[in-house]
């Protein structure tokens, strides 16, 4: 049952004995409802406040539902962007190239990305690598084997352009290392 508070703030009582702040609330002439939080967690003057403050956002255009929902669908997003790494990326890569592959190539671009590359950058969000953090790693690979960082910088232009192409990335930093 709800007992109401007026102007659409409700306290609703469920059979397990739970309570909470309920707001009913019209848009296009369809009633919607809201929670604000639980009994007696957050008091009747908070609720409001917080019945005030959502009806506010409505009266200037907003509704507050579907721009928490849209921060929630944003912030899932950046998470998604975070966790997508230059590791977990190379792995599909790999896995999409190799059938193309001589067992030789396999063999020295899984040597390549298991020693030179992976330890370094395996779990950097691939958006945030940077074209200073590649050219550091290649100088080091350099300074062993020249032909290795030359073949080092190129399968890590082909993962970033890889992860562009899944939109798990926007450009490819290996493009700015021309002449270095």
């Amino acid at each position: 049952y709800s007992l109401s508070d007026g102007d659409g703030l409700l306290r609703s009582v469920k059979k397990s004995g739970a309570k909470s702040w309920v707001l009913r609330y019209w848009i296009n002439g369809k009633e919607k409802r809201t929670g604000l939080g639980p009994y007696p967690a957050i008091g009747l003057a908070d609720a409001r406040r917080l019945k005030n403050a959502f009806k506010n956002e409505l009266a200037m255009g907003t509704n507050p539902q579907e721009r928490k929902r849209a921060e929630r669908e944003e912030a899932a997003r950046v998470e998604a962007i975070k966790s997508m790494t230059f590791g977990k990326v190379a792995e599909e890569w790999y896995r999409q190239q190799s059938g193309t592959w001589s067992n030789s190539h396999c063999t020295d671009v899984q040597h390549k990305l298991r020693v030179y590359l992976l330890p370094q950058l395996a779990e950097r969000p691939i958006r945030e690598i940077t074209t200073q953090e590649v050219l550091n790693l290649l100088l080091v690979v350099e300074s062993r084997t020249p032909e290795s960082a030359y073949k080092s910088k190129l399968i890590v232009g082909q993962v970033l352009r890889f992860a562009i192409a899944r939109g798990n990335a926007e450009f490819d930093v290996t493009a700015n290392l021309k002449g270095a």
